[in-house]
């Protein structure tokens, strides 16, 4: 065979398949659902998760829907966000971490805050942040280039580039001093504190389960910290008349557009906390995706699109 004979040789090469999780079973029923959930909500998601653009099940008897487009994400977090509300487990898991953040703020509340933010996530305003992150992950590369040959924990080395970054950018400071003791908060509230119970399922929001008071005391010791955090911001100060150099000048500088008002130091803090553990998004290990993004259905006005339309027996955030 000559050599161009041999390049016409077809070559067949098995297609790369990704590694991803495993399907639930179309199946699966309410108990296997909540054992799944508590490891990991992806888990509880089966092959029309993956291939269809909107899924809707139940669960406790109320209607839920995974979404896969971007007009249908826009049609429920943004167009329509007043006819969708949180799940209380997804409340009881987020609420200790991230108080009333913009990313479980509800209505008016919501509507404040993302108006006040918004223009401090333009392009031109967060241009700022960017040498913060290439700093964090230049370092990060040549302590993996150090490694070279060896074995590393990869998974804690992405953890701690995440939380440096998150760092650098809200306070424009190094972690080295704080760093340890934000993973620990993170590691501590994602393994014990994040995957829900069965009463957290299953009780009203009003209804304290057993883990609430747990949340509740780790809340306590969370919020000292981002203030102390924040104290340590403020006393280092900005030169009079500098551009804002991180996410705390800018949420500080932030007002509401309509009404002038500005943050809060409590609301200041719960920002501090949302764009910390949800902004470059530190992972919370076994943490339950479904429980942070599920929403139950409100009855839907007139102008809702048919196939987003809530059956007659969804939730509606009347009763609760």
């Amino acid at each position: 065979m000559s050599i161009a004979e041999a390049w016409d040789v077809a070559v067949t090469h098995q297609p790369l398949v990704p590694p991803s999780p495993p399907r639930a079973s179309e199946t699966m029923g309410v108990f296997g659902r909540m054992a799944a959930m508590r490891r990991s909500a992806i888990e509880t998601w089966g092959q029309r998760a993956y291939e269809e653009d909107i899924v809707q099940g139940r669960f406790f008897g109320h209607s839920s829907f995974i979404l896969n487009t971007p007009d249908a994400i826009r049609h429920v977090l943004v167009d329509n966000y007043e006819n969708y509300t949180r799940t209380p487990a997804g409340i009881r898991v987020l609420r200790p971490v991230l108080g009333e953040g913009l990313l479980i703020a509800e209505g008016r509340a919501w509507k404040h805050q993302r108006r006040t933010l918004a223009p401090a996530f333009t392009p031109r305003a967060v241009t700022p942040l960017v040498p913060h992150m290439i700093a964090a992950t230049d370092e990060t590369i040549a302590k993996l280039q150090k490694s070279c040959g060896e074995p590393v924990d990869l998974r804690e080395a992405m953890q701690r580039m995440t939380l440096e970054i998150a760092g650098r950018t809200m306070f424009s400071f190094e972690m080295g001093r704080h760093g340890a003791a934000l993973r620990d908060f993170v590691m501590e509230y994602g393994e014990r504190l994040a995957r829900p119970h069965f009463l957290d399922l299953l009780l009203p929001l009003g209804w304290p389960s057993p883990q609430d008071f747990a949340r509740a005391r780790f809340r306590k010791r969370w919020t000292r910290f981002v203030a102390m955090l924040m104290a340590e911001r403020r006393a280092a100060g900005k030169n009079e008349g500098a551009p804002p150099r991180d996410l705390f000048d800018l949420m500080g500088a932030a007002r509401d557009p309509e009404s002038g008002e500005a943050f809060t130091d409590e609301q200041l803090g719960d920002q501090v906390a949302t764009m910390i553990l949800a902004g470059p998004r530190p992972p919370l290990p076994r943490c339950s995706g479904r429980c942070i993004c599920s929403r139950w259905i409100r009855p839907p006005r007139k102008d809702s699109p048919r196939r987003l339309q809530a059956p007659s027996t969804a939730r509606s955030r009347s009763s609760g």
